[in-house]
């Protein structure tokens, strides 16, 4: 019996090293009749099998159309051949049918991938260990009349850094919306770079034109103050023609020679970009395109406060949370509050990331920094372990308007959502609590307690000693404690 057991154990420990689990985080676009989505951060898992195949899996998927998404369900491929390419580039393919499986979302009661049937579907991908792109032609025309192209990662194994930032597109004053983009820099080891920002789009209202790589080469770098490289460029570009798949026609390499100026600075880990194109000759005007953000001296806080969330009158328990607060040195702030959770009953959805960047900073008379911001407000995925489904970016913008005040030590703000057109409500985030105490009060307190021999007991704010504090502030030791 116990041979037979220690069989059995090799048995399942072979299986379990010959199937390893990877899962690949990158950006997905979906392009629909030329009409190509905000990038959105996606997982794709691949399962080796130990045997020169793997199962790839792309989980939840939502086709995105404008400004509807609709749940399609899990694409899931097994046995999936891959063959060795150069530089250890591996290649695996698809052509075939497939039935798309149900999502598991919590929340999404229906997945329409299944009505679908056996639908063609073509892939093409490539990976090594930390990268993965995957091209897939989803071909529905018997159920809506077109194929849906998706793109995961891009098609670029050489090496480089790659610098993620928000990229916003400014045409005669008229500002898009931030959208995640992401450049990357060849060092050549000489004083000069590659710059390369891949299948760019220029944006101007609701309509998106596909304008190409834009690739510099040789680009000098220059040594600034504490650690930041400034980079320029002025002269005459032809942009190259993108990849992205379902894009057929690229308008940038119509325009030939056409004049850019670039003013630049990156670190290790952020880059900052402005780049003028000048397209007056084909279209009359010139594109101001920011990536980035020049705050490289930004000094970033973390509070932690209790949050309490409102839905219809029912308020949750307060929990603990942590809110990051990024001072610009400009008299603005970034705020995030990270993996926000939105309360459903006995569970819960996963929402995401609500950042909020360039809020106004007045100060009062008080001594606190007030904080205002009223707006649409896009929330980012989160980036919590074992959490894939994020919510929050498949709703899109949403009204948001936020409140708040804080010091060194405290933040309280308030935070209303407007997610009315899809759940009918709106969502109250408080986080933190209104009782700011200035200093001449903490001083006077301070006063009483230093009469008493020992500093470790407790005082109210009155200076009265308190054998048994309960809910409140409190001073112990001189310092501001909340129970």
């Amino acid at each position: 019996m116990k041979k037979l057991l220690l069989v059995l154990f090799c048995a399942f420990t072979a299986l379990a090293v010959s199937a390893q689990v990877k899962t690949y985080t990158d950006k997905l676009v979906i392009t629909i009749n030329d009409q190509s989505s905000e990038p959105q951060t996606a997982d794709v898992k691949v399962v080796d099998n130990g045997n020169g195949t793997i199962n790839f899996e792309l989980r939840n998927f939502f086709m995105v159309a404008g400004e509807n998404s609709i749940p399609v369900g899990h694409i899931i491929l097994e046995n999936l051949p891959v063959t060795d390419g150069e530089n250890g580039v591996k290649s695996f393919t698809f052509n075939g049918t497939l039935v798309i499986q149900p999502g598991d979302m919590p929340g999404v009661d229906f997945w329409v991938g299944p009505e679908f049937g056996e639908i063609p579907l073509d892939l093409r991908g490539k990976m090594t260990d930390d990268k993965m792109y995957a091209a897939i032609d989803i071909d529905i025309r018997e159920a809506f009349g077109q194929v849906l192209f998706v793109q995961f990662g891009t098609d670029d194994f050489t090496p480089g850094k790659i610098y993620t930032e928000q990229l916003v597109i400014t045409i005669n004053d008229q500002s898009s919306e931030p959208q995640t983009a992401d450049v990357k820099v060849v060092d050549n080891g000489n004083g000069t770079i590659n710059f390369i920002m891949k299948n760019f789009f220029m944006v101007a209202g609701e309509n998106s034109v596909p304008v190409g790589n834009i690739v510099i080469e040789n680009l000098p770098v220059t040594e600034g103050e504490n650690g930041v490289k400034i980079l320029t460029f002025k002269g005459n570009l032809v942009i190259q023609p993108g990849d992205m798949p379902g894009v057929d026609f690229w308008v940038g390499p119509e325009f030939g020679e056409i004049p850019l100026d670039l003013r630049g600075k990156m670190t290790d880990d952020k880059m900052y970009a402005a780049i003028d194109i000048d397209i007056r000759e084909a279209f009359g005007q010139v594109l101001f395109v920011q990536f980035g953000r020049d705050n490289f001296f930004a000094t970033e806080k973390i509070y932690t406060e209790q949050l309490v969330i409102t839905v219809n009158g029912e308020s949750s328990e307060p929990q603990m949370t942590g809110v990051t607060v990024i001072d610009n040195a400009n008299q603005t702030i970034d705020f995030e509050l990270k993996n926000f959770f939105l309360p459903n009953g006995e569970t819960s959805i996963p929402v995401g990331n609500i950042k909020i960047e360039n809020i106004p900073v007045t100060k009062g008379d008080d001594g606190l920094d007030y904080i205002t911001f009223e707006g649409a407000v896009t929330i980012q995925p989160g980036d919590m372990e074992g959490v894939n489904n994020w919510a929050g970016p498949m709703v899109g913008e949403i009204p948001m308007k936020l409140q708040g005040k804080m010091n060194e030590n405290k933040l309280f703000v308030t935070i209303d959502i407007d997610i009315q057109e899809t759940l009918g409500q709106i969502v109250n985030v408080q986080v933190g609590t209104d009782d700011f105490i200035n200093q001449e009060e903490i001083d006077a307190v301070n006063d009483v307690v230093s009469l008493h021999k020992s500093s470790s007991d407790v005082y109210d704010l009155s200076g009265r000693r308190v054998k048994n504090p309960s809910h409140g502030i409190y001073v112990v030791s001189g310092k501001k404690v909340l129970f």
